[in-house]
């Protein structure tokens, strides 16, 4: 489960993942007491990463309190504080709570984590992650100013804004809309595939949609094929308007839709935008050029049966005889792939800046597995939420 997973870590002396701990708190709000008796998580999220997951996965707090002091207030109450080297347990601070007697004063030690370079590092981390994901909660955060001397009145405040907040809303969170970008030799046609199949949600490539037009002859089809065969771009609204027929059948209405690799540039996001098509998560896979073009230039293909193999991780005992035989696919050239690396590098800064918030950029140098668990919190939805 989730505990013995995030435990392994622990025993090895190594941080926990983001999703395996954002996954083992769900776990926790998911439970009947909590469902029941409502929660209160202090101190948690603590980087933006753990906020998108933890909204991503359906947790939607009816309150978001800060505790605001200045940061001298801070320091002296944390950097002030003393342990008794032979009194275990016993904490004192040398200026608000300082021991009686003068011999334990003298043999009083500070914890390492309470020196002032570490505080004023935690400090500045701090403020750092709270602004960051400071955004994501701003309908429903309030600052509190705990630097009151007397921590009652603290409470009060926080009591009172705690009884007047709204009941959390029980309306199921809408169907999966979700927008998968990545350069060429990121992974994103197999990631899309792999979460649409364990989501049950409709995959959708507008490459797909256009090419299947065109072997159909539709109306559409005819039109694309004019562009497709003077190897010209497809006009915008030609593709986008594919997507938006596609998104308009039941299957997508009642299940939600991933779009892989599309929208690819701002015109064509801002079209789907302007006739109803609200994304409602956008992911965007990072991967270097150097190392998308080597994912791209050492694919190989089976011709005899289809299987793509990489020149890096063939499987152990290939035959020599389909070894002989593996080709490489002409847009798999160091070439073709450099242009088509140069394409989608022109339009992917200007989609993730239209959708703001929405979208979420990925590190894709890293194992399929992995990157598909930090891909499942997106599709998600209330009405059925479970964990990945």
């Amino acid at each position: 489960g989730v505990a013995a997973e995030a435990q392994a870590f622990v025993d090895r002396n190594e941080p926990v993942p983001d999703a395996l701990v954002v996954h083992a708190v769900t776990e926790k709000l998911l439970t009947d007491e909590c469902s029941a008796k409502g929660w209160v998580l202090v101190g948690f999220p603590k980087t933006l990463e753990q906020a998108q997951l933890f909204l991503a996965m359906g947790n939607l707090p009816s309150l978001v309190l800060v505790l605001a002091v200045p940061e001298a207030y801070t320091l002296d109450r944390v950097c002030g504080r003393r342990y008794d080297p032979e009194n275990e347990g016993a904490m004192f601070h040398i200026t608000r709570n300082p021991p009686s007697e003068p011999e334990v004063l003298a043999r009083l030690k500070q914890r390492p984590e309470d020196a002032e370079e570490v505080v004023r590092s935690q400090l500045a981390d701090y403020r750092r992650a709270h602004g960051q994901m400071a955004h994501l909660f701003r309908s429903t955060t309030y600052r509190v100013d705990a630097s009151d001397p007397k921590d009652s009145e603290v409470s009060a405040q926080v009591s009172k804004l705690v009884a007047s907040a709204p009941a959390p809303s029980r309306a199921p969170r809408p169907a999966p809309a979700v927008a998968l970008l990545g350069p060429p030799g990121s992974g994103t046609a197999e990631q899309a595939a792999r979460l649409a199949a364990k989501f049950k949600v409709v995959l959708i490539s507008a490459d797909e949609l256009v090419a299947a037009a065109v072997v159909q002859g539709t109306e559409i089809g005819k039109k694309a094929k004019v562009y497709k065969e003077t190897d010209a771009p497809v006009p915008d609204e030609l593709i986008c308007s594919l997507v938006i027929e596609r998104m308009g059948k039941e299957d997508c209405r009642r299940h939600g839709w991933i779009l892989e690799g599309f929208p690819k540039t701002s015109s064509q996001a801002t079209y789907l935008e302007e006739r109803g098509v609200h994304v409602r998560d956008v992911v965007s896979l990072d991967l270097s050029t150097d190392k998308a073009l080597k994912a791209i230039t050492g694919r190989r293909i089976d011709p005899l049966n289809g299987t793509v193999h990489h020149v890096d991780a063939l499987p152990a005992g290939m035959p020599q005889e389909v070894f002989d035989r593996l080709v490489q696919h002409p847009r798999d050239t160091k070439e073709v792939a450099g242009r088509r690396l140069r394409n989608y590098s022109e339009g992917k800064d200007s989609v993730v800046a239209f959708y703001g918030p929405k979208a979420r950029v990925l590190d894709a140098d890293t194992t399929a597995d992995v990157l598909f668990e930090r891909l499942c919190p997106f599709l998600l939805r209330m009405d059925e939420r479970h964990l990945v």
